[in-house]
């Protein structure tokens, strides 16, 4: 019998390809549709990346934006409580400084008023004290025309200068017979001698003393106690005792 010639046996058979990889082989257009639409997809993928990129840039744009604005906040805040602190120092600083300036301001009414008073204890201390006596009137225990009273004398004044001067300060009704040393006190307030009895009459003391001289002979000094008094009994009722008196 003859064999297969070699052509029949060098023929494929289909079953050589199993283990192989499979070649995919284009044409042109098929390569053309390739390309295209590699490059629409390149083209997807740059424009979602400038897309993400510009997203990424719009956020970061927007965060400054929130910081700065919030670093403006800040900064407003911050300067509005330095101007507060400021005016509140400024207040306090001027407040203190009127407190101060009160404080310090010469009180110059209140000086003057004491300068005022200082001349007039001056002047007062400056000037020569006159000199006073007291003087009294009594009728009896019930009637006083004038309880114990200060009068100014002069140099030479009798009891009957400061007798005229101390009624007539105090509006006492008086009566008077003679002048000089024989001067006689004959009523006082509307009450005369022998108005309450033969014996009655008026009689005066100093010191304690009673003169054996009328008013008008007797000096004063100062620093005399006075005693007009009216005795109903010849001066028995006021143990009087005359006695002599500064001669």
């Amino acid at each position: 019998m003859v064999s297969a010639c070699g052509d029949s046996l060098q023929k494929p058979t289909g079953l050589e390809n199993d283990n192989e990889d499979s070649v995919v082989v284009l044409n042109d257009s098929d390569k053309a549709d390739f390309e295209e639409e590699s490059e629409k997809e390149t083209t997807k993928k740059e424009i979602a990346e400038k897309e993400d990129n510009q997203d990424n840039d719009d956020k970061t744009e927007k965060k400054k934006s929130e910081n700065s604005s919030q670093t403006k906040k800040s900064d407003g805040q911050t300067s509005k409580q330095t101007k507060e602190s400021k005016k509140k120092t400024t207040k306090s600083g001027s407040n203190k400084e009127s407190k101060t300036a009160k404080k310090n301001k010469p009180k110059s009414s209140e000086t003057s008023k004491k300068s005022n008073k200082s001349s007039k204890k001056g002047n007062e201390s400056s000037k020569p004290k006159k000199d006073v006596v007291t003087i009294s009137i009594v009728i009896s225990s019930s009637e006083v025309p004038l309880g114990p009273t200060e009068i100014e004398i002069e140099s030479g004044d009798k009891v009957l200068d400061v007798f005229y001067r101390a009624t007539n300060q105090n509006g006492i009704q008086q009566s008077v017979r003679g002048a000089g040393g024989s001067a006689y006190i004959e009523g006082i307030a509307n009450v005369y001698e022998f108005d309450r009895g033969q014996g009655s009459g008026w009689m005066y003391r100093i010191n304690g003393i009673f003169p054996d001289r009328g008013v008008g002979a007797v000096p004063v000094e100062a620093g005399d106690r006075i005693e007009l008094l009216y005795t109903v009994n010849l001066g028995k009722d006021l143990n009087a005792n005359l006695q002599p008196f500064r001669r």
